[in-house]
C-alpha cells in the first residue's frame, strides 16, 4: 500500500552550481539503519562557508526521491534538532495531496540525526525524531510544507573530518479517504479507520470498519447494577489507530463506546476485566484525546484488570467513556494471516463499582 515519488537524484547545490549525476561519480560510505552500504556520491555537495539551508528559515526547497548534501561548513542550529544544538541543513517539502511522509538518511562516517518540523517559528513543533532509523510522519493535509532537518551532534567525532556527506530519501505514500479506489497498491493506503475491501460491484475501495476509531466506535449502555459482557473476536478487520501510555503501539483495537447512566453515585469506580493473554485495555474520556486518558494496563500472560477509581468526579456531565481493547500482537492490522485462524474470540467484562 505504499508508492514512491521518484525525483532526480541530484545535489542539493546542483542548482547553484551546475553539479550533475552521472556513472562515473565516485561512491562514499554511508553509514545507515541498515549498516555501511556505496552510494554514488554528488562531488559538488561539499558544503562551505555558505551552505545552503543550514538556517530553518532559509529551508532548501525539495521533491521526494534522494537527495545528497553535506554538512560541512553549516552552522549549529540554536533552535535545536531532536535537542542537540550541532550543525543542520534544512529541507523542505511541499506536500501536494493528503500523504505519509518517509524520511531515511545516512552518512559517510556519522548517522544523521533526522526531524521533521511542522514549522520553523517558535516554539517549534517536532512531528518526528530519529537517529540511525528511518522515521514516517502519518497523514499530511495537503497544502502542508514540513521542514526536514538533518544534523549531527556536536559531540560526534566525525566534526573531526572534512566530509559529513548525506543522502536522504524522501518518500510519499497517499493517504487514501473512504469511497476512493485502493488498487492497485500503488495508489496509497487507506486512512486510519477503514481498510481496502471490495463494494458491491467488486471495486476495492477504501472502507469504514466498525470499531475502528471513536468516531465508529461500537456503542454500549452501562448500568449500574449489572456486569456487561462484550466478545471480541480478534480476527475481524482493524487497525492500529491509537496508542496509550502503556500499549497500543504496532496492535491493532476494538474501541467501545460506554454510555455511563446519569444517576451514578459519588465515587463509582469502572473495572474491566478480561482473561485473554496479550490483551491491552486503555479508557478515555468523551473526548478520546490521548491527553483524557483515565487508565491504562498493559498487556500480560494471564490477563489483566483495569481499575478507574471515582468516575463521576472524571467524566464531568457527558456521561461516556471509550474503552480501547487493544488485540494480541498476533492479530496484525488489517490482513488476516494464518496464524489469526488460531486466535479465538474472548470476553471483557465492564462493570461499575458503588464506592466506598
Amino acid at each position: 500500500m505504499r508508492w514512491r515519488v521518484l525525483g532526480p537524484i541530484v545535489s542539493l547545490l546542483a542548482a547553484a552550481c551546475g553539479g550533475a549525476d552521472g556513472p562515473d561519480e565516485p561512491a562514499m560510505k554511508m553509514t545507515g539503519s541498515q549498516g555501511t552500504t556505496d552510494v554514488p556520491m554528488d562531488t559538488s555537495s561539499t558544503g562551505g562557508p555558505d551552505v545552503p539551508g543550514d538556517r530553518c528559515d532559509e529551508a532548501v526547497a525539495v521533491e521526494p526521491g534522494r537527495r545528497y548534501g553535506s554538512l560541512a561548513g553549516a552552522q549549529p542550529d540554536a533552535g535545536g534538532i531532536c535537542g542537540t544544538d550541532g550543525p543542520a541543513v534544512f529541507l523542505q517539502v511541499a506536500i501536494d495531496r493528503r500523504a505519509d511522509l518517509e524520511v531515511n538518511a545516512v552518512g559517510e562516517g556519522f548517522a544523521p540525526i533526522v526531524a521533521v518540523l511542522e514549522t520553523c517559528g517558535e516554539p517549534r513543533r517536532e512531528l518526528a525524531c530519529t537517529q540511525g532509523l528511518p522515521t514516517t510522519v502519518l497523514d499530511l493535509s495537503a497544502g502542508s510544507d514540513p521542514i526536514v532537518a538533518i544534523a549531527v551532534s556536536p559531540e560526534d567525532p566525525a566534526l573531526e573530518n572534512d566530509g559529513l556527506a548525506f543522502a536522504v530519501d524522501l518518500d510519499l505514500r497517499a493517504v487514501l479517504g473512504i469511497g476512493e479506489a485502493c488498487e492497485p497498491a500503488h495508489r496509497g493506503r487507506c486512512e486510519t479507520g477503514s481498510a481496502c475491501l471490495p463494494d458491491d460491484e467488486d471495486v476495492a475501495r477504501c472502507t469504514a470498519l466498525v470499531g475502528d476509531t471513536c468516531a465508529s466506535a461500537e456503542p454500549h449502555a452501562l448500568a449500574s447494577a449489572a456486569p456487561l459482557e462484550v466478545t471480541i473476536d480478534p480476527i475481524e478487520l482493524q487497525t492500529d489507530a491509537h496508542h496509550h501510555s502503556c500499549t497500543g503501539a504496532r496492535r491493532a483495537e476494538r474501541v467501545l463506546r460506554l454510555a455511563l447512566p446519569d444517576d451514578l453515585a459519588p465515587g463509582t469506580a469502572l473495572r474491566i476485566t478480561t482473561d485473554a493473554a496479550d490483551v491491552g485495555l486503555a479508557v478515555r474520556g468523551a473526548t478520546c484525546l490521548p491527553d483524557d486518558e483515565l487508565g491504562c494496563a498493559a498487556p500480560s500472560d494471564a490477563g489483566i484488570v483495569l481499575a478507574v477509581a471515582d468516575v463521576p468526579g472524571r467524566i464531568g456531565s457527558d456521561h461516556a467513556l471509550y474503552l480501547f481493547v487493544e488485540l494480541p500482537m498476533d492479530a496484525g492490522e488489517i490482513d488476516p494471516t494464518p496464524t489469526q485462524g488460531e486466535l479465538a474470540p474472548f470476553a471483557v467484562t465492564i462493570e461499575l463499582v458503588p464506592g466506598r
